[in-house]
């Protein structure tokens, strides 16, 4: 497909702004039909929000300084030890999340500064100051990653895209225009894009406005992970070992991407479970849930 060939090129060359080729590569999107391949574009061209699940390429290592005292001796852009707090907390600062639209990451990246940075709220300082010796206290602490880093954040998305569209040509034998894509095709195109830009064992929500949000990880017959994800919704040991049992000997239909008898009876009785209270889920929580996650095992 010429659009494709033409984003191809773009993104080969050191010439083109990134979010120019994206909102480019939103036209291609619509003529796929592809939501999943919009919504991601949509996020990278105008930014994430706070409640958004923010892929792992935006998620860059930090260096936690500040300004400490003793009262009589004074040191600025000191190391602040990090490793006496919990993991989770520690991650919460020693970790850059990239939220900002891509363009505002260009103009950065071009900029004269060479440090992104981040105030910590004072209210932190109390923890960082459980493992000050001599009679030191933080003044101040700040977060900060360096141009570089941003920098080779942005060509990450570029490969990742760039890879997408190389084995979407491979893949897919495109007409001049698409007047539609069949439910094999769509498929193929989530699975190219989400292996493309997330890897293997990618997250995608499900849901929006009201219902739940639900992380669904695409991991090929890992039973484990598609176990883990069911027990996070308080779905009992028993009814898990039952789908286990019949999950691989089911003969699904992979061609029309549906279940088999013995799966489809083991979901209409967790539906039943759901709408009847039994099993403390939404009940169109559930059906994703349940429909996603085995889908993800059989890697549909």
């Amino acid at each position: 497909m010429k659009i494709i060939d033409e984003l191809i090129d773009d993104l080969s060359s050191d010439n083109k702004e990134l979010s120019d080729i994206l909102i480019r590569t939103k036209v291609l999107a619509h003529k796929l039909k592809n939501q999943t391949l919009i919504a991601w574009i949509n996020k990278e061209v105008n930014g994430y929000n706070e409640s958004d699940s923010l892929p792992v390429y935006r998620k860059l290592s930090a260096v936690v300084t500040g300004v400490i005292s003793n009262g009589y001796q004074r040191f600025d852009n000191y190391p602040i030890p990090m490793m006496h707090l919990e993991k989770k907390t520690r991650e919460s600062f020693i970790k850059m999340h990239l939220d900002h639209s891509i363009a505002t990451l260009e103009d950065f990246v071009s900029s004269e500064n060479t440090q992104m940075m981040k105030h910590i709220d004072p209210s932190f300082y109390k923890l960082f100051n459980q493992n000050s010796g001599n009679g030191f206290f933080v003044e101040y602490a700040k977060s900060e990653i360096h141009k570089s880093q941003v920098h080779e954040s942005l060509i990450s998305i570029k490969s990742k895209l760039l890879d997408f569209l190389l084995d979407l040509n491979d893949e897919i034998i495109f007409e001049d225009d698409i007047q539609g894509s069949k439910e094999e095709i769509k498929k193929t195109i989530d699975n190219l894009f989400n292996n493309s830009v997330f890897g293997d064992n990618t997250t995608i929500i499900v849901g929006e406005g009201n219902s739940q949000k639900i992380n669904i990880k695409y991991s090929k017959g890992n039973f484990k992970v598609l176990e883990e994800l069911l027990k996070k919704h308080q779905l009992s040991e028993t009814y898990i070992r039952e789908l286990q049992e019949i999950i691989d000997d089911d003969n699904p239909d992979k061609t029309n991407m549906l279940f088999g008898e013995k799966v489809k009876t083991w979901v209409n009785s967790m539906m039943t479970k759901a709408m009847e209270n039994s099993w403390d889920i939404g009940l169109g929580a559930a059906g994703n849930l349940l429909s996603e996650g085995i889908k993800a095992y059989y890697g549909w």
